[in-house]
């Protein structure tokens, strides 16, 4: 999963996800997608330009 905030760019490896086997779209449950957004958001107040984690429940 790749995210961009302000001048950070986040990528997270490993995120459990469902995805769409027709167009490849993936969808995230409400736990996964707060986990994967705190982590996101500590790279960003870190002011990390590009960063790679893995996911981490």
């Amino acid at each position: 999963m790749t995210l961009e905030r302000s001048e950070s760019l986040i990528i997270i490896k490993g995120v459990p996800a469902q995805v769409c086997t027709d167009c490849g779209e993936y969808y995230l449950d409400e736990d996964v997608a707060s986990q994967v957004y705190a982590q996101a958001e500590d790279s960003v107040r870190r002011h990390a330009e590009v960063e790679i984690l893995h996911y981490a429940a």
